[in-house]
């Protein structure tokens, strides 16, 4: 069971299915696998809903590994052992009682991927799941915090805000050897628990992919990241940047970066155009964030006349629809290079951390999982823009 509190439209719409999204979800349990689906437009019909509908229910089904649309070929269902439907297993919940979980939003893919794995890991640790939205509030994130604890929740599971200041509540909790575990974040000299993906890695393999290209003077593009405020996760991406640079004698090029605090998305963008059209040398860009890719993108479509090697790091899911409002002459699901951190497995693994935690809150357990650089086949060894 999953119980929605206040201002959570975006988790009920994760934690259940939509109409027209169920209904398909019905009618291939009935299929074998690798089954190909026919088009929208004869779904819609069959359904007697819009296009619009099958649409949406298409993106929320592959979202869950429902199914796999494959370019030029179409879509297919993937077996059911796959699948990673919330709210589809039925039957009662029993032993460790409630789950508290806290996320800034479920605006992205990232977000509601890692709900999802978290939800199914709640699910085989039996445990009911209460789910809190901090809207990237620290004062909103105490609020659910306190309201969670003080809810009969055995345990906690926090995806902290993006300003990452070290919350005083959560803090005071941690020290009474309450159960929390922070999922992909981790403070420095704090023994808290926490699951994540390896960042350091991520930079690494997303530099060593543009140096094996050819690239050698590589820019960063990160809006709002400014040592020392910006998020661990992010410094550690960059970091490995820059030591698998230093590894084969590439100084790091900091004057090719692209960083700062932007009032709005398209102050970003006329900064990133500006980049662009004084250095003419730059050849290879790695994007921190799926919002600092589609910026870059806007700033290199209008002023980039050259090819440039390009990787980007938050969840391929988030991509096609910030995409999909331009005419980009090739396929970016099969070209552009992307580190995979897992944000499913993440999800899952913080829950059945967190059951362990609750068992025993002063054993000290943090996970960081595997990340690995995603090309498809078809895809050159750098992005062509």
């Amino acid at each position: 069971m999953v119980i929605i509190g206040y201002h959570f439209r975006w988790v009920l719409k994760m934690s259940v299915l939509r109409p027209t999204a169920r209904a398909l979800l019905d009618i291939f349990k009935q299929w074998n696998p690798e089954t190909r689906v026919p088009s929208e437009k004869e779904l819609a019909r069959r359904l007697k809903v819009s296009r619009a509908d099958v649409v949406q229910a298409f993106k929320e089904l592959a979202e869950c590994d429902v199914i796999t649309r494959v370019q030029k070929r179409g879509t297919f269902v993937n077996p059911q052992n796959q699948w990673k439907v919330p709210g589809a297993e039925t039957g009662p919940i029993t032993g460790i009682g409630l789950m508290g979980l806290i996320v800034p939003c479920l605006d992205t893919a990232f977000d509601r991927r890692l709900v999802s794995g978290f939800l199914r890991g709640a699910r085989e640790n039996g445990a009911d799941v209460i789910i809190r939205l901090s809207e990237n509030s620290p004062s909103q994130e105490t609020e659910a915090f306190r309201d969670l604890a003080n809810g009969k929740c055995a345990g906690i599971a926090v995806f902290p805000c993006e300003n990452e200041l070290l919350n005083e509540e959560i803090v005071t909790y941690h020290l009474r050897h309450y159960p929390i575990v922070l999922i992909d974040r981790w403070f420095p000299g704090f023994s808290f628990h926490c699951v994540r993906s390896d960042h350091y890695q991520g930079g690494v393999l997303a530099a060593t992919h543009l140096l094996q290209g050819g690239c050698h003077r590589i820019g960063i593009v990160a809006r709002d990241y400014q040592e020392p405020d910006g998020t661990v996760a992010v410094r550690e991406r960059i970091r490995g940047i820059e030591d698998a640079l230093l590894a084969v004698n590439e100084l790091p090029q900091r004057n090719a970066y692209c960083f700062g605090r932007f009032a709005t998305h398209e102050a970003f963008v006329d900064r990133i155009s500006e980049k662009i059209i004084q250095d003419r040398s730059l050849d290879g860009v790695v994007t921190i964030r799926a919002s600092d890719a589609q910026a870059f993108y806007e700033a290199w479509s209008a002023h980039g006349s050259r090819s440039l090697g390009w990787v980007t790091f938050d969840s391929w899911y988030d991509y096609p629809a910030l995409f999909s409002s331009f005419s980009l002459g090739i396929d970016w699901m099969d070209t552009l290079p992307w580190v995979d951190q897992s944000e499913w497995e993440i999800g899952r693994r913080a829950a059945g951390v967190l059951a362990k935690v609750i068992g025993d809150p002063r054993v000290h357990i943090e996970e960081i999982l595997p990340v690995k650089l995603q090309t498809a086949k078809s895809a050159p060894s750098t992005a062509t823009v």
